[in-house]
């Protein structure tokens, strides 16, 4: 059925979102998301789609579901640029990562900020949960973003857990709090 749409979409010379997922359903690992990407971009550059009309999307996963999911997505986005070169786009659902958290203006400023470290150049966003706009007002140097890029970063539930009873407490600095 992919292919299909593949072909539709070069014939028109369109951009398309390259999705992480398989046929046997959504990836665990990074591995898993760069076999079912390497199936994908190869029946698209195979159709004669130009890699810059290639909007890979690594599947970003909530950071609720598992204390691995903002490292994992993160460096598959680093992958993705090694493995496809750098002309492919980097894309995603990134208001999908703090789903079911506390601070998600905070916790997806952060994230985008990191994702754009990495390469990311594109997305699909919740514009009431994630302000693009405010990923230039971060400072990287305060201990609110210190404590969230931890948080996103680390593998660790601990983590995750220290940092959400933090959130709770009102010990995390919100420089978006009533905006």
């Amino acid at each position: 059925e992919r292919l299909d749409v593949v072909e539709v979409a070069a014939s028109r010379k369109l951009p398309v979102i390259v999705m992480a997922s398989g046929q046997n359903g959504m990836p665990h690992s990074i591995e898993e998301r760069l076999e079912n990407l390497d199936e994908m971009v190869g029946l698209c550059r195979k159709s004669g789609m130009p890699d810059r009309h290639l909007y890979i999307d690594v599947l970003i996963y909530p950071k609720s579901s598992g204390a691995k999911e903002g490292l994992d997505g993160l460096l598959a986005m680093e992958e993705v640029l090694k493995k496809f070169g750098e002309e492919v786009h980097i894309a995603g659902g990134h208001s999908n990562f703090s789903f079911g958290m506390p601070l998600r203006h905070l916790i997806n400023a952060v994230w985008l900020d990191l994702a754009i470290q990495r390469g990311c150049d594109a997305g699909i966003i919740d514009p009431i949960t994630v302000d693009p706009h405010a990923v230039r007002k971060l400072d990287r140097n305060a201990a609110y973003y210190q404590r969230t890029a931890d948080m996103v970063l680390n593998p660790d539930d601990d983590t995750v857990m220290d940092y959400l009873s933090e959130a709770r407490a009102g010990s995390i600095e919100d420089p978006f709090a009533g905006k």
